[in-house]
């Protein structure tokens, strides 16, 4: 199993964001508290070998008016259970340019992924909102970059660092208060250090459905279609998560 399926599945592991499914960005209530969980699998009709399990928690809180910051870890295995890998992330995010109709979004995310929890990525991000209806009322879209910093082996065996550059691109649609449809497709541009993923790299086109069931948590689900370089379709996965929120646990 490739580790890049599971970029796939989760937006965390393509572009540092404190959403585990497509979504944009939203700082949490200053003392309010946020958990989240998803499970996802990828590999639709493939063999076990080629298939991947997933499953991700991320705990949040709001610091301040429109500056928050979590912590999410994640854990990936293949069809038969084996090889898994987990990933912890940090971060803070906040919202310097906060409108009705724009906002802009500053991520820095820092994660440990890997075996033996020896690969390093120090990730920051921003992400620009275009909103037709103040508070996602009707529909808007979303673009995400980020500068995905690493380290690697030459061909030679010697460390180096290279920096990965990744984006998505979506919109969304409320389809009334509490249902809300999303679209998105991610790339990543790999850094030539690393030779075996130079250049450019779709990663998936994914539909997003979101459902309020109460005042304080929420449905979330998605099916992701992973794009080949030829263009075609080289996986199909899909991913169920719920958000609680927890009001005023700083007070």
């Amino acid at each position: 199993m490739s580790a890049q399926i599971l970029l796939i599945i989760f937006g965390l592991l393509i572009i540092a964001t404190p959403a585990l499914a497509i979504d944009t960005v939203e700082t949490w209530a200053e003392g309010d508290g946020n958990v989240e969980l998803y499970s996802g699998f990828d590999g639709v009709g493939e063999d076990t070998a080629d298939q991947a399990l997933a499953g991700a928690m991320l705990m949040g809180w709001g610091v301040a008016n429109r500056f928050s910051a979590y912590m999410a870890t994640a854990m990936e295995a293949d069809g038969y259970f084996t090889g898994a890998e987990t990933e912890l992330n940090l971060g803070v995010f906040g919202t310097p340019v906060d409108t009705d109709h724009f906002d802009v979004d500053l991520i820095l995310d820092m994660r440990v992924a890997g075996h033996e929890m020896n690969e390093a990525t120090v990730v920051p991000a921003i992400e620009l909102n275009l909103d037709h209806t103040p508070d996602l009322g009707t529909y808007g879209m979303f673009v995400r970059g980020a500068a995905q910093v690493g380290g690697s082996e030459n061909p030679d065996g010697e460390p180096t660092r290279h920096t990965d550059l990744g984006f998505d691109v979506g919109g969304y649609y409320t389809l009334n208060p509490n249902h809300q449809l999303l679209l998105m497709y991610d790339a990543t541009i790999h850094d030539k250090a690393d030779p075996d993923l130079s250049g450019f790299h779709h990663g998936a086109v994914s539909l997003g459905y979101n459902a309020l069931l109460g005042d304080n948590l929420e449905l979330i689900t998605e099916a992701s279609m992973g794009i080949a370089q030829a263009g075609s379709v080289s996986s199909l996965g899909f991913m169920v998560g719920f958000i609680a929120t927890l009001p005023g646990i700083a007070d």
